[in-house]
């Protein structure tokens, strides 16, 4: 397969370049074809055949006009003091300065990295919004298949390997993000608001989700918090959105004094509104409790309850 080596516009009128020819170096001009054979040597900037060091005979050969001779003349003129394009590692190989830097991809330099954050972040906010607008109309939307960059992208953010089994128990919260470059690129911008537009007052799920986001941090899934409300509104139409936010506040901020952030969710919130409506405190108690066991005392009619609630939230809150 063949590749591709970058020779950078400035080697024409490098000063060192010059003041070596003025001291009477004669085979610069072989420069740009020792930079194609440490390409093709794909050996980190390294003169070098199979990983052992390339010899004059080697680097000649397949250079029309090019003698060993002017190669060896060409590496020692390259390497001189005050030039030091080559120098020459521990087993003899000549290797070619800021090999990496100079022949990096353009994509991976940190201002395309921000851009596509950027691109990655406007992408995610407009797709939250359509969501969030869909989950008010009361319209079941479409997630769009991802492409391969937003995979790549996504990946990147959320992080691979050891502790995502950690991060599984709550599928609401944030997790450790790896430090890869796309990350810290991330890290550097803005967050971005969960209300996009200033000129419209905050709908009833914005308001849930940016509780879930103040109190127990991370992206809330609009989705799950929209389908929750939606099952509560039917099994409850004497609640209004303000009772169902307090009480969603007191859900939350009672799992965050017991330490048990992890086992918050809007289903389990769901399942055990009444209580929360109520301030009772056995709902306090049981999200402190071993296990997040369901309360003894819980009466007939909450229990009840909640069996309807389970019910709208399997078919989707539209039961």
């Amino acid at each position: 397969m063949t590749a591709w080596a970058k020779v950078h516009t400035d080697i024409i009128g490098d000063k060192k370049l010059l003041r070596a020819a003025r001291r009477g170096a004669k085979h610069l001009h072989l420069l740009p074809w020792l930079i194609v054979f440490a390409k093709a040597a794909n050996d980190d900037g390294r003169l070098s055949v199979g990983g052992l060091p390339a010899d004059a005979e080697d680097l000649a050969e397949g250079i029309p006009g090019v003698t060993a001779a002017m190669m060896a003349a060409c590496c020692h003129e390259l390497a001189a003091a005050g030039v030091e394009v080559l120098t020459r590692d521990q087993d003899g190989a000549w290797r070619l300065a800021a090999w990496e830097k100079r022949q990096a991809k353009p994509s991976a330099h940190p201002s395309r990295i921000l851009e596509r954050v950027r691109r990655y972040r406007d992408k995610s906010r407009k797709s939250r919004k359509s969501l969030s607008d869909a989950n008010v109309q009361g319209v079941t939307p479409v997630t769009p298949p991802c492409n391969a960059e937003c995979n790549a992208q996504g990946n990147a953010i959320e992080g691979e390997g050891e502790g995502e089994g950690e991060r599984e128990k709550n599928n609401y919260g944030a997790g450790t993000t790896p430090a890869t470059p796309l990350a810290t690129a991330l890290a550097a911008l803005p967050a971005a608001p969960l209300a996009e537009s200033a000129s419209k007052p905050p709908t009833a799920l914005h308001l849930l989700a940016e509780d879930w986001q103040a109190i127990i941090g991370g992206v809330p899934s609009f989705d799950r918090i929209g389908r929750t409300r939606t099952a509560i509104r039917k099994a409850h139409p004497e609640v209004g959105d303000p009772q169902i936010r307090e009480a969603w506040q007191r859900y939350l901020r009672a799992h965050v004094e017991a330490g048990r952030t992890i086992y918050a969710n809007p289903q389990d919130f769901a399942a055990r509104f009444r209580p929360w409506l109520e301030g009772n405190a056995l709902a306090v108690a049981t999200a402190k409790g071993p296990g997040n066991p369901v309360p003894r005392a819980v009466t007939r009619q909450q229990t009840e309850g909640a069996a309807k609630l389970a019910a709208l939230l399997a078919a989707g809150g539209d039961a």
